[in-house]
């Protein structure tokens, strides 16, 4: 079998080409590797990106949400798996303690033959995917669906229940004491499970979601391009927040205090403001974000 190329968004393109880092570590994985040709896709805001076998082929039947877990050794649940519209899952993940060996294994038991790896990673990070890794005869679309929404360090993503090919997932997980995170980069704060989602700014005009945030001790920079760390004094007119990040604009030049917040701003007319603005959201998450998991 032979590699192929995905072709994604021009501007995520543009993203990969400037923050892409040249070394690539290859993350050990607790089962036998796999020797098939993989593609690797790596996202932008990252220092580092992790390697991982390949998997099986996956042909499963799911019926509402369920939780993974339990008894005979399967450790604590780590994903939470929704049944989708037209043959497809979402997987969330909702704890990134499990070793991968025990998050593999509770997704088979969910009839999903996907392998998981866990990679360290910096704590924006964890509990998010950070890598997805792909034979050459996996559809493209598949692969350029999960590429982009892996970007974005979902926590939730939309994969189909059976598809050809090999495929395996990685999970950020909480970088231990002695350990060097493998994965390092910021994700949008907006996004769901992202520090700022519940304060409901996706979309925001910028002075409110300014004053909002000012009032919680963030002190607020606006910028118009995610990839670069120059910032602006005045939002344009008729701009809205698409993205948020804590820290700075890119993890290559952060902002030094972890209460500094950098607004992405876009205005709705313009062809990048829809693909900022679902930064980090699984496709079934983006015709309306449900904030129901807000406690206010």
């Amino acid at each position: 079998m032979t590699t192929r190329d995905i072709t994604l968004h021009p501007d995520r393109r543009a993203q990969l080409r400037e923050h892409l880092m040249s070394a690539l570590t290859t993350l050990a994985h607790e089962e036998q590797p796999v020797a098939q040709p993989q593609r690797r896709f790596t996202s932008s805001r990252r220092l580092l990106v992790v390697g991982a076998a390949a998997v099986a082929v996956m042909v499963a039947t799911f019926v509402g949400l369920s939780l993974t877990g339990g008894p005979a050794g399967l450790g604590p649940t780590a994903f939470a798996v929704t049944t989708l519209p037209g043959g497809t899952v979402a997987i969330k993940v909702v704890n990134s303690t499990a070793t991968a060996k025990q998050m593999t294994a509770q997704l088979h038991k969910q009839g999903l033959n996907i392998t998981v790896t866990a990679a360290p990673s910096t704590p924006q990070l964890v509990g998010t995917w950070v890598y997805a890794s792909f034979t050459a005869d996996v559809p493209s679309t598949l692969a350029s669906s999960i590429a982009a929404q892996e970007h974005g360090y979902a926590s939730t993503i939309d994969i189909s229940a059976s598809f050809a090919g090999r495929i395996t997932l990685g999970v950020g997980r909480a970088t231990l004491p002695g350990e060097t995170a493998q994965v390092a980069g910021l994700r949008n704060a907006l996004a769901p499970g992202g520090l700022l989602f519940c304060d409901r700014l996706a979309g925001a005009d910028p002075q409110v979601a300014a004053t909002k945030l000012a009032a919680s001790g963030y002190t607020v920079r606006w910028a118009t391009n995610p990839v670069t760390t120059a910032t602006i004094t005045t939002p344009p007119a008729g701009s809205k927040v698409t993205e948020a990040f804590i820290g700075g604009v890119n993890v290559e030049q952060p902002v030094a205090r972890a209460h500094d917040v950098t607004l992405i701003l876009d205005t709705p007319t313009d062809r990048r403001y829809l693909p900022q603005l679902w930064t980090g959201f699984a496709p079934s998450q983006q015709t309306a974000i449900d904030y129901n998991s807000c406690a206010t």
